[in-house]
């Protein structure tokens, strides 16, 4: 019995979580349009108003990067799913910048990206697996 084990698909990574993985960008065509479909959603969010500035060419390019950066993540844990489904990322917006941490992307994005996404789609859990 333990060998059929062996030979079946497993269906999760080995990993119990995932870590947010900051040079994941849209390759296809499908993956491209959802990161699009996403955008929609953040940038013209009803729930936050109409801006008084329009943002600056170089906020919305790295605005539109941690959008598509959380939008392939999730993708890729719908794909190769964790033991426990999650996807976890540093919400610490005061930490110091490593040389792992993509070049443009500030946490302070990640987390409001996240958190315009957690109104509309995601089930967010904040703290040590809870």
């Amino acid at each position: 019995m333990e060998d059929d084990l062996d030979d079946e698909v497993r269906p999760f990574v080995d990993r119990k979580e995932l870590w947010i993985d900051q040079s994941l960008y849209a390759k296809g065509d499908a993956l491209k349009d959802l990161v699009g479909r996403v955008e929609s959603v953040i940038l013209h969010d009803p729930d936050e108003g109409k801006r008084q500035r329009a943002r600056k060419a170089k906020d919305l390019k790295t605005l539109k990067a941690c959008i598509e950066v959380v939008t392939c993540n999730l993708a890729y844990i719908i794909l190769h799913p964790t033991e426990t489904g999650r996807l976890v990322f540093p919400r610490d917006e005061s930490r110091k910048r490593d040389r792992y941490d993509g070049p443009f992307l500030p946490p302070k994005t990640l987390n409001m990206v996240v958190d315009r996404l957690e109104r509309n789609v995601l089930d967010l859990k904040v703290g040590l697996r809870r």
